[in-house]
């Protein structure tokens, strides 16, 4: 068993799995948009309010809402907290931008987290969205949409001329949707 992500023009590549036996299973995209004017005001639900990270603070429970929203992709598997925890935290050593990590309060819980970098694949003009969470609970109630919109300001404030970020063409949470209803387009098709 194995997993391989070709674009989905590459028919070379394509067809070399194909006859290695393996099947198209599903897709990812990466969605773009452009940020040619300013985005549009999120609106909070009631109770629900924006932190910005802390450089300082233990990033350790802002990895357990991310961890535990990310449940729900396909081919999740459970590891140990530390471990996961560790290679994650290095992941973002040298990208970490603390005002371009949100999180969404319901009190002093976090409900969900949008985690940013300031480029992607040293595109310095595009934004890019990394980690979108939201526990499962806090769903369908705008939280992830505020969360969003508030990101595209940022990166707007900051003159990026686009936004973009990876996603699960069948994500269980529905999330190509909320990205398409606030103005995303499919950039690029990967197979898997």
């Amino acid at each position: 068993r194995g997993y391989s992500f070709p674009p989905e023009v590459d028919a070379w590549y394509s067809a070399l799995l194909r006859g290695a036996g393996m099947q198209l299973i599903r897709h990812s995209w990466h969605m773009d948009m452009r940020l040619d004017a300013a985005p549009q005001i999120p609106e909070w639900p009631a109770g629900i309010t924006l932190r910005v990270v802390d450089a300082n603070m233990d990033k350790r429970p802002i990895f357990a809402v991310r961890r535990t929203a990310f449940q729900d992709q396909f081919g999740h598997v459970d590891r140990p907290f530390e471990e996961e925890y560790a290679e994650w935290l290095h992941r973002w050593n040298d990208i970490f931008v603390p005002e371009l990590w949100f999180l969404a309060m319901d009190g002093d819980t976090i409900a969900a987290v949008c985690l940013c970098k300031t480029s992607h694949n040293g595109e310095e003009d595009r934004g890019w969205v990394s980690s979108l969470g939201v526990l499962r609970e806090y769903r369908r109630k705008g939280i992830g949409e505020a969360l969003l919109l508030t990101a595209f300001e940022t990166f707007y404030k900051m003159g990026k001329k686009r936004v973009g970020l990876g996603v699960d063409a069948s994500s269980l949470t529905g999330a190509a949707t909320l990205y398409k209803r606030v103005g995303m387009q499919i950039a690029k098709q990967f197979d898997l």
